[in-house]
């Protein structure tokens, strides 16, 4: 998108009060307002704006959080389960805590290897991810006649990795073994 897109966009999915607030505080937040140059993002944008009561989160990290939430709860109705039994990721039930945390383990091992791209080998290791549908983060695609998956954009997939990362003890070590050319 360019900048007028953007906010075409915006005007498209909002009604006139909310999408004119909305381009008002893109204009004061080039942050968040370079994650619209990218269509899919700029509708995770949209969705989350309208999800936090038409406010758009303080950080990036909240964005992200928030949308992968949106996802989560999208993906248990999906299932039939009742998505307002989750207020937040850290609130997953058992099934799901188990399987987000494998997906965000993926991530992790993914971008550790600079591949995004998962084999459907890979994908059925994944039991628990299998059986929530990756809770509507991943896509998949065929080449010839390989069947290929993966996250819908690469920084869902690093935020479900630094997720993965800030869940556990060692997080100098994880993070550090991802990061060790830039040390």
């Amino acid at each position: 998108f360019e900048e007028e897109e953007i906010f075409t966009y915006v005007r498209n999915e909002l009604n006139e009060e909310n999408s004119e607030q909305l381009i008002k505080e893109l204009k004061t937040r080039e942050d968040v307002l370079s994650l619209c140059y990218v269509p899919f993002v700029c509708s995770m944008l949209v969705r989350v704006y309208q999800l936090s009561g038409f406010i758009l989160p303080n950080t990036l990290t909240k964005f992200y959080k928030k949308y992968v939430l949106y996802a989560v709860k999208r993906s248990m109705e999906k299932q039939e389960l009742d998505p307002d039994t989750v207020e937040s990721l850290e609130e997953l039930q058992e099934d799901q805590k188990r399987a987000f945390d494998e997906l965000c383990c993926c991530a992790y091992e993914k971008l550790k290897t600079e591949n995004t791209t998962f084999n459907r080998n890979e994908i059925l290791k994944l039991s628990h991810s299998l059986k929530c549908e990756h809770f509507g983060l991943m896509n998949c695609y065929k080449i010839a006649d390989t069947t290929k998956h993966q996250f819908l954009h690469l920084t869902i997939q690093e935020f479900l990795a630094a997720w993965w990362i800030s869940q556990h003890d060692d997080q100098k070590k994880l993070f550090g073994e991802y990061f060790q050319d830039i040390q």
